[in-house]
This record gives structure tokens, sequence and C-alpha cells, in this order.
């Protein structure tokens, strides 16, 4: 696999979890830490539009 399909699979992997985080309630353990579960939501979110707009610019960068 490349680097580009790496980033898109990356990216809806990370779109998943950041979905299911909106639907649990409890508090969660993040490295020995108790964590809002909305702080890890937005990690989530962050982490799947880097990983998105990675994959655009790979894709952009390919077509030129």
């Amino acid at each position: 696999m490349n680097k580009k399909n790496l980033n898109l699979l990356g990216g809806i992997f990370m779109s998943l979890k950041f979905i299911s985080k909106l639907f649990d309630t409890e508090s969660e353990t993040f490295f020995g830490f108790s964590v809002n579960i909305w702080v890890l939501a937005i990690v989530y979110f962050l982490a799947a539009i880097s990983f998105f707009g990675n994959y655009y610019e790979l894709k952009k960068n390919k077509k030129k």
C-alpha cells in the first residue's frame, strides 16, 4: 500500500472512532488518565481531518 491509501484508511478509521465516541456517555482512561469523552472525540476528529487532508494533498500532487 502506498502512503495515499494509508492516509485514506486512517481517516476512515478515525472518523468511525469519532462517531462511536459521540454515543458514549462515560469517561475513559487514556494513557492512565481519566479523560472526558468529548476531549477524546475532538482528538479523533482532528486526527481524521489531518488524515483526510494529507490524502487529498497527496492525491492533488499526483495528478500534476
